[in-house]
């Protein structure tokens, strides 16, 4: 009986130990079969073609943590732009006032006749210098950064279009003349993206020969 019994046992177990077996092959397939998806929809996220209608969320996508050398050289020679919506999370974040922050931490610029707010930098009269949130290597306010830090990348090829995009959408205004003149300008020696030429900004032609010609001023 006692024999019986230990066969029993034995093949009680030779048969768990397959199924266990059985379990681990198919959770290993299936662990590569999501691997092997995660890093194609990598690969299609990373050669996008960025456009100026390239929806927000896509660009930050496009742009995962990194702390390379690259990345970081951005964070050494200037502050990041904000959109609206960073200035409260901000704030919320270092747990001060809206207006503290702008008092002490960011600054107000203008490009292409557009307000906006940045991070202050170390200028020491250079004109550029090291984010004022960036110590040791790395950002402060990673978890809440700026819009433009968080799209930005200097190891991936796509990162002079994503600098283009964001002031296209977030600069660039083509209900104003002004802002498009200086785009204009702007164009002579710079490259832009799908959407960002001036045909495609104004595509009234007339209109934008008068914008150009300072026939219309407002």
């Amino acid at each position: 009986m006692k024999s019986g019994k230990a066969k029993l046992e034995k093949l009680k177990n030779n048969n768990e130990n397959k199924d266990n077996n059985k379990n681990k092959d198919s959770c290993e397939k299936i662990s590569s079969i999501s691997s092997k998806k995660t890093k194609e929809e990598i690969t299609e996220v990373a050669w996008q073609e960025v456009t100026r209608q390239t929806a927000k969320k896509t660009m930050i996508k496009l742009a995962p943590p990194c702390r390379c050398r690259a990345c970081s050289t951005g964070c050494n020679y200037g502050g990041g732009i904000l959109e609206d919506a960073d200035i409260q999370k901000i704030a919320e974040f270092l747990k001060i006032s809206v207006d503290s922050l702008k008092s002490n931490f960011i600054d107000e610029i203008e490009k292409f006749n557009t307000k906006r707010w940045r991070t202050k930098f170390n200028d020491d009269g250079k004109g550029y210098g090291k984010c004022a949130f960036f110590k040791d290597n790395q950002c402060a306010i990673h978890q809440v950064k700026p819009l433009q830090c968080r799209i930005a990348t200097g190891c991936k090829p796509h990162g002079q279009d994503a600098s283009i995009w964001f002031h296209l959408n977030y600069f660039v205004n083509e209900n104003d003349p002004e802002s498009i003149r200086q785009w204009a300008q702007y164009l002579k020696t710079h490259p832009t993206i799908p959407g960002g030429k001036l045909e495609e900004l104004v595509p009234d032609k007339d209109r934008l020969d008068k914008i150009l010609s300072y026939e219309i001023l407002k």
